[in-house]
């Protein structure tokens, strides 16, 4: 069967991620993340929140759009956007509480639908506040289908 370019078909996701704050800046934030998926797709995009925590108390949940684009049979490449709320805590002034998130994933799916990724998401005002540094995240992801898509059902 060959794979369908959008891949609307998925099941929802429950993604656990590790990863690094502050990639490109003096000071890297080991953190850990939590992101939610729905199935639910509406002209091949769909919805997603998300949730980060580093060790320097800094937090930020988001919500936003994603579409996933098939890569051949088991690859996916899935770009994401959408505002969210920053809690600096000890960690990396932004500038601001609004950020917006933008992120590039790569991802293996796996035959029963789990997948491992890895991410890189841009944090940024847009220039909503008088400053706006901006920072990068890396993130390493493991997705757990918490239901089945219909190519599973086929």
């Amino acid at each position: 069967m060959a794979a369908n370019f959008f891949m609307e078909d998925e099941p929802p996701y429950l993604s656990l991620g590790i990863g690094t704050s502050g990639v490109f800046d003096p000071h890297q934030d080991p953190c850990v993340s939590i992101e939610y998926r729905p199935a639910f797709r509406f002209y091949k995009i769909g919805p997603w929140v998300y949730f980060k925590r580093g060790k320097d108390d800094d937090s930020y949940v988001a919500g936003g759009i994603f579409t996933t684009l098939a890569l051949g049979e088991r690859w996916a490449f899935t770009p994401k956007f959408g505002p969210g709320y920053y809690d600096k805590g000890d960690g990396t002034d932004l500038g601001s509480e609004l950020e917006f998130r933008s992120e590039f994933e790569i991802s293996y799916r796996f035959e029963n639908e789990h997948r491992v990724g890895l991410g890189l998401a841009h944090l940024s005002n847009a220039g909503t506040a008088n400053w706006n540094p901006g920072t990068e995240v890396v993130t390493l992801s493991w997705a757990i289908p918490l239901g089945e898509g219909r190519r599973s059902q086929e």
